[in-house]
């Protein structure tokens, strides 16, 4: 029972180095968050940028295509066989 106990509070110490105050309402909301879910205002912290848009969807059609040649390749080598 203890150890549970323990492991749950270790957890705890490793999520907590993930959040911050909101500058707004003050409650502790994560890094990353680019709205405060509480008060609803716009947050940003200065050490979190999030990505551009336009450069996602860039990286997401690159991958898409990339995954594609390999899915055939292997279909091609798999049908030779």
């Amino acid at each position: 029972m203890e150890k549970s106990k323990k492991n749950e509070n270790d957890k705890l110490k490793d999520f907590r180095r993930y959040l911050e105050p909101c500058p707004h309402c003050g409650r502790e909301i994560l890094y990353h968050m680019t709205q405060c879910p509480f008060c609803k205002k716009e947050v940003n912290f200065k050490y979190y940028k999030p990505m551009d848009p336009e450069k996602a969807k860039t990286i997401k059609v690159i991958l898409a295509i990339i995954g594609f040649i390999v899915v055939f390749v292997l279909l091609f080598y798999m049908n030779r066989s």
